[in-house]
């Protein structure tokens, strides 16, 4: 079967080279202006089928190529300039900024009536270009058939300051992508309709002779190609080679890591549909594990996050090494395929604050220049274990914290604060130790520069964010949740809050209530509650280090009678339950962040209680997570 490729660029010509030089180019006479798609991959994808079936249908028999490719900057595409004022302005737009390079890849057979399509994502950061810079690089006029205005093997390091993902993408065919799509083009492939999103690992779910296929990046209602990489009884996972049809809730994912990362499962579904998803895996997750009667209980609509992107207050990037070098990064995400890497190298995360590329780059060239190794727990070498980043979102301070393994190491501190220093935003420079591989906690803590805290403020309060203090991850939206539990207490009732935390939640109800007793089993929280109830002039919360079965030994019906849980994600100990079953207390609410502890909770805490109500608040857009509320009343 003979190859066409639809394309006039002689880019994308030499690079098919690179797979084969028998084909043949005919250009293709669709107007790209005339696509109405206004999402960036649904854009690209359209124009690509297009052209791929303009000259298909001049060439019945042979496989053709259409290829797209794009510039995305916030949402915005720049396509091909209409001018040298429009290439200009592109320019500039594009100053400074890091923006995403999108190819769309259609191959389609007409005589077969086959189609199968993808794309890839890069992504491309640009130096501060100066006017003069701008206007050389216009008077070559090597921008007018070039989407964004410029051709990255044209500007080079003039222009761009790091490019990451496939650097054929950029320049318009990401070859190894389409080596591999012609590869299955060739070959049978199971064609499956996506019916659903499983949540919390965020597989797309087919179904196929009698049994269930889990697909990584499918999005309900694609019809996709695939190919089988595991199989069990009436259960396999595979894996995504294209597109044949795409959902109508596919969008564009705004992170190049978007596929490989573990974190954000859900960038390529519009935020309505994450929400519905969130909001029903909740309650088929309190029925199938709780064995709850969902429809008696009142179910308030999901509180949505006001910002879906730059919204988390803290991240945590973990060391590891490729080809002998420190990497930072995120756990890969699960897809079922064996020998998958524990740690996936990023540069950038979208949903924390947009310093964080900077950051990454400043540490990774401090390791490299300090000849620091990455600490592989295997093997018991190296240093390096985890780099933090915490954000004051009112003010926008951030502190850093490296943590390694040995506290020898902390010579080069005067070095990470040279390779950081030039980083405003940067209130804060830590360095932790922690020798201990079972646990998270810091031995020690060296202030290298900047302040030993930064100052937040959640809604009404502020507090003071020191390196080992725990805050929901959301400053935006925790206020609602907090709104919410507030208006369902009464100004008589006295609080035992277990797992407090530092104490935000209870600061920030105190005046609805009579008293608060906070306990957690991490002293600096308690310090930190302790803090900021001063700062806040709070003076009806005390707080105290403790383990909450202990808290629920000492403390009688009489003392409180209102109990709020806000367990890890593993949930409350069976010694815990035991306890808060033979409490009494008359109220009990319930924070979560993991549908199925709660649920399994739930189950047990619902002899002596009955589920009352339950709120979700989306803390976590893009991911499969979601906050809860579940309020429970002592049956009569």
């Amino acid at each position: 079967m003979s190859i066409i490729l639809a394309s006039a660029s002689s880019r994308r010509a030499e690079l098919l080279k690179k797979i084969t030089a028998d084909f043949m180019v005919v250009t293709s006479s669709v107007n790209e202006t005339l696509i109405t798609e206004r999402d960036p991959v649904r854009f690209a994808l359209a124009a690509a089928e297009a052209k791929a079936k303009d000259v298909g249908t001049q060439f019945p028999q042979s496989t053709v190529i259409g290829a797209d490719t794009i510039v995305v900057l916030h949402d915005t595409i720049l396509g091909k300039p209409s001018g040298i004022e429009n290439a200009r302005a592109m320019l500039h737009t594009l100053s400074g900024t890091t923006h995403l390079v999108i190819t769309a890849l259609a191959l389609y057979a007409h005589d077969e009536n086959k189609l199968l399509l993808t794309y890839q994502t890069s992504a491309v950061t640009f130096k501060k270009l100066t006017h003069e810079m701008i206007e050389t690089y216009l008077a070559r006029g090597d921008f007018d058939d070039k989407a964004g205005s410029y051709a990255i093997q044209n500007v080079g390091d003039t222009f761009v300051s790091a490019a990451e993902g496939d650097y054929d993408n950029i320049i318009g065919l990401p070859v190894e992508t389409l080596r591999k799509l012609l590869e299955a083009f060739m070959t049978p492939l199971l064609t499956l309709d996506i019916i659903d999103i499983a949540l919390p690992d965020g597989y797309g779910v087919a179904k196929h002779e009698g049994g269930v296929i889990f697909i990584p990046q499918a999005v309900t209602g694609d019809t996709i190609a695939a190919t089988i990489v595991k199989e069990k009884p009436r259960l396999a996972y595979a894996h995504m080679i294209g597109l044949t049809a795409l959902s109508a809730s596919r969008v564009t994912a705004t992170c190049p890591h978007s596929g490989i990362c573990g974190g954000c499962i859900l960038q390529e579904l519009n935020y309505p549909e994450q929400l519905r998803l969130k909001d029903r895996h909740l309650y088929q997750t309190l029925g199938r594990i709780g064995k709850i009667d969902t429809s008696r209980v009142q179910k308030i609509p999901i509180t949505p996050s006001r910002h879906q992107y730059f919204y988390r207050n803290k991240i945590e990037l973990s060391f590891s090494t490729r080809q002998e070098k420190a990497i930072l990064g995120f756990k890969e995400r699960a897809s079922g395929a064996p020998n998958q890497e524990a740690i996936i190298p990023v540069s950038q995360c979208p949903i924390a604050n947009p310093r964080v590329p900077e950051i990454i780059s400043r540490v990774l060239e401090f390791a490299d220049a300090a000849d620091l190794a990455a600490y592989n727990p295997h093997k018991k070498e190296g240093v390096l274990k985890r780099l933090i980043i915490k954000e004051a979102k009112a003010s926008g301070k951030l502190m850093v914290i490296l943590v390694t393994k040995q506290a020898a190491v902390t010579r080069y501190a005067q070095r990470l604060h040279e390779a950081l220093s030039s980083i405003e935003p940067i209130e804060s420079l830590c360095w932790a130790i922690e020798e201990r591989d079972d646990t998270r906690s810091f031995e020690q803590k060296i202030l290298i520069a900047g302040e030993n805290c930064i100052r937040e403020r959640i809604g009404d309060f502020s507090c003071n964010v020191y390196p080992e203090t725990f805050l929901q991850a959301n400053s935006e939206t925790a206020p609602r949740l907090y709104e919410h539990i507030k208006q369902h207490l009464g100004h008589d009732e006295k609080i035992l809050s277990l797992y407090c935390g530092s104490g935000l939640l209870e600061l920030s109800i105190a005046h609805a209530s009579q008293e608060i007793t906070g306990i957690d089993t991490n002293a600096n929280n308690i310090s930190c509650a302790r803090e900021n109830c001063q700062l806040n002039n709070i003076t009806n919360c005390n707080f105290s280090p403790g383990k909450a079965e202990e808290a629920l030994k000492k403390k009688r019906e009489r003392d409180c009678n209102t109990l709020i849980l806000d367990p890890p994600r593993s949930g409350l100990s069976p010694e815990a339950l035991r306890r808060v079953c033979s409490y009494g207390a008359a109220k009990i609410l319930y924070v979560s962040c993991n549908p199925a502890s709660l649920a399994r909770d739930i189950a047990i805490l619902a002899k002596p209680y009955h589920l009352a109500s339950v709120a979700a608040f989306d803390m976590f857009p893009q991911t499969g997570h979601l906050e809860i509320v579940a309020i429970l009343r002592k049956k009569q």
